[in-house]
């Protein structure tokens, strides 16, 4: 791995914590602790790499130094990390991956970060900055999974035994009704966005920083494509209706994915939009 300033952008596997590859990038000319930190979470069953795969991050690794988060490893007794679900092994994790950045390597100015995650990472996003307020500057989320009981109840995306695994739920337990770890309350009124910013009287918790949401409207696991109902649309009515300030951009043709070429991000203007906002609260 490189980081010298001035040289052409670099990637390396950093194990942040023990046996997990995370992917640190350092931007091409730069001068360390001028810049906030990115932090990216990953999708359910995906690595860090996810980071090093698409155009948008791609470009993004070219102005910020940046943590594409690893939990892809299968830990002791069958503990599968790559399906954290905003629990508390990935709050812990963004916590040391924040810490790696801004103070181990240096790189990032210390203070708030930037956090981006797509589908289950879109979720982790979010219940991270709805508990670190202070710590977040800005989100950008791609198609974020943020229902959490909605995936847990109908299963979408055949991820329920999952959820049931981040959070040690055993037959007949559901996140509505089981006591959660670590806060006071439900596990849905601690790691459901959309609830906490609904019906859990939260939404305090996300007008705090600008967010960005990536959604396309053929979506029919968290998006708004049928069978599913809109809930990211629904989500951003009212935290901006509470005076928060979140950007939905609609592909009208988009599924449940990370927009994979140039054209679908001019298209769209979506990497211009992400770069317009880090820029503006750097």
């Amino acid at each position: 791995m490189s980081g010298s300033n001035g040289s052409i952008t670099s990637f390396g596997f950093q194990n942040i914590e023990t046996s997990k590859s995370d992917i640190v990038s350092h931007p091409q000319i730069y001068t360390n602790g001028s810049k906030r930190g990115v932090i990216h979470r990953h999708a359910d069953g995906d690595t860090a790499s996810e980071i090093t795969l698409l155009p948008s991050t791609q470009i993004i690794m070219q102005k910020y130094p940046m943590v594409g988060s690893d939990q892809g490893i299968i830990g002791g007794a069958g503990v599968n990390y790559d399906k954290t679900w905003g629990n508390d092994t990935c709050l812990t994790n963004v916590n040391n991956c924040i810490t790696y950045l801004q103070t181990t390597l240096g790189w990032a100015k210390s203070g708030k970060v930037f956090l981006t995650g797509y589908s289950m990472g879109g979720l982790e996003a979010l219940v991270y900055a709805a508990h670190n307020n202070s710590k977040v500057a800005a989100i950008w989320v791609t198609n974020p999974a943020l229902n959490l009981e909605d995936m847990f109840t109908n299963d979408r995306g055949s991820v329920k035994a999952h959820i049931k695994q981040a959070y040690g739920l055993t037959t007949g337990q559901d996140p509505a009704t089981q006591a959660d770890p670590t806060y006071s309350g439900t596990i849905q009124a601690n790691r459901d966005p959309y609830y906490m910013a609904g019906t859990g009287g939260n939404v305090s918790l996300f007008t705090s920083y600008p967010i960005i949401i990536w959604e396309g409207a053929q979506d029919n696991i968290v998006g708004s494509g049928s069978p599913v109902p809109d809930w990211i649309g629904t989500f951003a009515s009212t935290v901006n209706a509470a005076g928060g300030n979140v950007t939905v951009v609609v592909d009208p043709s988009g599924g449940h994915f990370i927009p994979t070429t140039q054209t679908d991000l001019t298209n769209q203007g979506y990497v211009s939009k992400i770069l317009d906002m880090f820029d503006a609260y750097n």
